[in-house]
């Protein structure tokens, strides 16, 4: 959509399709020349494009063809079945393969990418056409009990500073209070201890979403509403963060 549309009269002009990209989620933009980079994502009853699961295309905002600019490496090698339980084999695949978010440096010289398969940070050239191989990759350290339960995909910039999110699923415990958010800082080739922690409490976990009280006697949330987490370390958090 044009930055200065107004009313409801303007129509959004379509720069790339279902056929060019497959499914996408991270997008980053190079104003430096005017083009839009997408990353291929997992996601249930939904195909990858044709560059597959580690996939970033390229497409020129003023119109012409999609490209690939990058195929990061190690993004996972499942793939869909849709005739088969509604392609339930791949229900366990989203935020486990492929790719998270990606951004773009403020200078426009590097282009971020979370691969949520290895669990790195993947740093390339956004300069050029396209990119052979990354600049450099890095292990976004886990911060959860269990490395397994940890989940990278989040990215952020903002004043030169690289933010990158993940959560702790708790899926190795099935506990409530081994689930967290967590923010770190990425410069200089390392990364910081976590900049943000937001976790679930117990209280969160035992309420109702219907509006009837829970057996804790807590009154439930509105019907359809989900209660915000809370910082850990205060009263009511027995998170583990």
């Amino acid at each position: 959509m044009p930055f200065d549309a107004r009313g409801t009269n303007s129509a959004p002009a379509q720069v790339a399709n279902q056929g060019a990209t497959g499914t996408v989620f991270g997008l980053a933009y190079r104003k430096q020349d005017k083009r839009l980079f997408s990353a291929a994502f997992a996601k249930r009853l939904t195909n990858y494009g044709p560059g597959g699961p580690g996939a970033i295309y390229v497409t020129p905002a003023a119109g012409g063809a999609t490209t690939l600019f990058t195929t990061v490496p190690n993004a996972g090698g499942a793939t869909h079945n849709h005739q088969t339980n509604f392609d339930g084999a791949f229900y366990a695949v989203p935020g486990t393969q492929s790719l998270g978010d990606i951004d773009m440096s403020e200078d426009g010289s590097e282009l971020y990418v979370v691969n949520m398969a290895d669990k790195k940070l993947y740093v390339y050239d956004a300069t050029q056409p396209t990119a052979a191989a990354a600049k450099a990759s890095y292990v976004i350290p886990s911060a959860c009990p269990t490395a397994s339960d940890w989940r990278p995909g989040a990215l952020g910039v903002r004043d030169g500073v690289v933010y990158v999110g993940g959560v702790c699923s708790g899926a190795s415990t099935k506990k409530i209070a081994d689930v967290k958010a967590v923010v770190m800082t990425f410069s200089g080739g390392s990364f910081s201890p976590p900049v943000l922690t937001r976790c679930w409490t117990s209280s969160v976990a035992g309420r109702s979403t219907t509006g009837r009280r829970a057996t804790s006697g807590t009154p439930g949330p509105t019907a359809g509403t989900t209660p915000p987490p809370t910082t850990c370390g205060t009263t009511r958090t027995p998170c583990r963060c």
